[in-house]
């Protein structure tokens, strides 16, 4: 169960009842382990969980890079079944309550569609069946941090370095004097982290990714340690990799539009041939979404409302 993956760091891998898995990791220290990050909610997460428990391991506190539900599902779990605190940022609180409140106050019905993805071409998802996935992890942390803070994790004092991106609250923790990087799903080291655009006010996701990788990219990490898959042993060249990407399927989507106007569901159904109305699909539309709205702060694509739909497309001077 415990894999270890450096001097007083052991990984536990958490699966997902629907596929896939993230990596959640024990730090050691005089009081016990440091945990950063708890896996997805789930009664197998739980079994999983008490399995590695049964031996003895003392955690000490819950430390979370982001709260995204496969991040943060479990910590109210630790939190009200076994006392154990619960550490995270600021910012990750504020968003996640914020997002809880909403969900509470929500009162246009159960079946009322999620306009925004509607007009970005998107299916009918259920409005507060969103607001009650953002909120799904939500409970009263122990402790706050902030950016560029120190804290303890197990034996080791890490600096929290605020990265948004693939989340607005997503932190990376790096332990300066030994070369340590927790990276959660800032960069990953088998697939690319997802930037996605959600609401209307959710900024320009790309830019804060990109201006966080440069950020990421100057540190010196010998040991990076990501949210999900793999090691990374070039954390550089990884960065390099995951830019590059994104600047690839750009070009991509200049190449699709064209002449044409599309919504960013029309795109991101060429783009990733996917032509099934599922989660995926929803992940798929607003990464697209991401896209085109850095290329279009950029100046390459532009925008207009019609028919209540959001057309984009080339930006002609």
């Amino acid at each position: 169960m415990l894999i270890p993956v450096a001097s007083h760091i052991d990984k536990v891998v958490i699966a997902f009842p629907q596929g896939g898995d993230v990596n959640c990791y024990l730090l050691k220290g005089e009081s016990g382990y440091t945990l950063v990050d708890t896996g997805i909610h789930s009664e197998s997460a739980i079994q999983q969980w008490e399995n590695v428990l049964a031996n003895g391991l003392t955690i000490d506190k819950v430390v979370l890079t982001h709260t995204h539900p496969d991040h943060i599902g479990l910590a109210g779990w630790f939190q009200k079944r076994l006392g154990v605190p619960v550490i995270m940022s600021r910012i990750g609180y504020e968003t996640m309550r914020k997002a809880y409140e909403l969900w509470l106050a929500y009162a246009d019905g159960e079946n009322e569609p999620y306009r925004f993805l509607l007009k970005h071409g998107g299916p009918a998802v259920p409005y507060k069946r969103m607001l009650q996935q953002a909120s799904a992890g939500f409970m009263e942390p122990d402790g706050l941090f902030e950016n560029g803070e120190e804290i303890r994790l197990g034996d080791g004092m890490y600096e929290a370095l605020w990265t948004p991106g693939h989340a607005f609250d997503h932190y990376c923790f790096y332990d300066r004097e030994n070369g340590r990087l927790l990276a959660g799903d800032h960069v990953l080291g088998d697939i690319s982290p997802v930037i996605t655009l959600w609401s209307d006010d959710g900024g320009n996701p790309l830019e804060d990714y990109f201006r966080s990788l440069e950020q990421i990219e100057k540190i010196s990490a010998e040991l990076v340690l990501p949210g999900h898959g793999g090691l990374i042993s070039d954390l550089k060249q990884r960065v390099s990799e995951i830019r590059d990407g994104h600047h690839v399927r750009m070009r991509q989507i200049i190449d699709i539009l064209g002449e044409e106007e599309m919504t960013a569901g029309e795109v991101s159904r060429i783009v990733y041939n996917n032509q099934d109305d599922n989660a995926r699909f929803m992940m798929e539309i607003q990464s697209s979404l991401a896209r085109l709205t850095y290329l279009e702060s950029r100046g390459e694509v532009s925008s207009r409302l019609q028919d209540g739909k959001v057309l984009f497309g080339i930006a002609r001077s």
